[in-house]
């Protein structure tokens, strides 16, 4: 298994996926859900070009930083939100799961 691959995809692809808990929770909290959804489309954008001029991810950075969000999370709950064991739900369970059962199939 390639360890730091799978690190390097989750830093670099990760936050583009929590963004969506980042929106509802905006929502949630009384924020335009079009206007934050152009918000974070804004900075996703910028994260993006970021990571094509061979810069790492700024994305969790710059939403935690960005005044438009701010005003309805703080920083430390975007951060939360962004956080990749936020989002896995129970896929390391599965995956155990699944690991075992192929390796008892190659024995």
């Amino acid at each position: 298994m390639d360890e730091a691959g799978i690190a390097r995809n989750l830093a670099i692809y990760g936050p583009f996926a929590a963004t969506e808990g980042v929106l509802m929770a905006l929502v949630k909290a009384g924020a335009d859900r079009q206007g934050m959804h152009e918000a974070i489309r804004r900075q996703a954008m910028a994260a993006w070009q970021a990571i094509q001029d061979g810069w790492g991810n700024p994305l969790v950075e710059a939403l935690c930083t960005d005044s438009v969000l701010t005003q309805y999370l703080p920083e430390a709950q975007i951060r939360a939100l962004m956080a990749s064991q936020a989002n896995v739900g129970d896929a390391p369970i599965r995956a155990r799961d699944m690991a075992r059962a192929m390796s008892s199939r190659v024995e």
